[in-house]
């Protein structure tokens, strides 16, 4: 085998893919030499897997570097969806005003009504974006939970340098629950399409320039 034949998988998903030799030099050609993309054989329908440029802020390791994206920004749930997901039934006020005591250190007949059908308020917003959103809901958290429930390494020995690093990243620092997908560089990204076709997935990759923009509600830090 050549020695750049092979899409290499980095963190829980550690493994790799062997790439085609014919494929491995038409992506180095188009990818390492030419500097632009290649995505042979992408579906033209189906969901799209973003890989975004970032050379600043959270996800920025280094400049030139991708980052997935699969899905939407979810909103802020409602009160009614942030008791379900603790496990309160919304339709019990005797439990809901049981969580508020615990939760807010409250007497018996101190807690406050809520409204069921609006969004949870600062504190419980930063709750669910840091425990939540980050590490479950966020576009990039569901590429890395996708990518890591295929079988991306195809169980073939590999050998060399690879023509491409997957690197999955998982609550990777002590103050933040960031989850994610990153690939260093174009051919890590044109491997990636051609396993995915491999597997039959209906999954196409673009390619965005930065990062959308989240908007100011999605995210309310409570005041210290």
């Amino acid at each position: 085998m050549n020695r750049r034949d092979f899409l290499s998988l980095c963190g829980l998903a550690a493994g790799s893919c062997v790439i085609p030799a014919r494929l491995a030099r038409a992506i180095r050609d188009t990818c390492v030499l030419g500097g632009q993309p290649y995505f042979i054989n992408a579906p033209a329908s189906g969901s799209i897997l973003y890989a975004v440029q970032e050379t600043f802020g959270a996800f920025a390791q280094h400049t030139g570097e991708f980052t997935l994206r699969l899905g939407e920004s979810d909103n802020p749930p409602t009160w009614r969806e942030y008791l379900e997901g603790k496990g309160i039934d919304p339709g019990d006020p005797e439990a809901v005003k049981a969580w508020q005591r615990e939760e807010y250190c409250l007497d018996y007949g101190e807690e406050p009504d809520i409204t069921f059908d609006k969004e949870i308020d600062r504190e419980e917003r930063w709750d669910w974006y840091e425990f939540y959103y980050l590490p479950w809901q966020s576009p990039e958290a569901q590429a890395y939970h996708y990518l890591e429930r295929l079988p991306l390494d195809d169980g073939k020995k590999s050998a060399g340098i690879p023509l491409g690093e997957l690197c999955f990243y998982e609550r990777v620092h002590p103050d933040s629950n960031l989850t994610y997908v990153e690939a260093p560089d174009l051919e890590t990204l044109a491997c990636l399409q051609h396993r995915l076709n491999e597997l039959g997935e209906d999954v196409r990759i673009e390619i965005l320039k930065e990062f959308p923009e989240i908007p100011d509600s999605a995210v309310a830090i409570p005041h210290s």
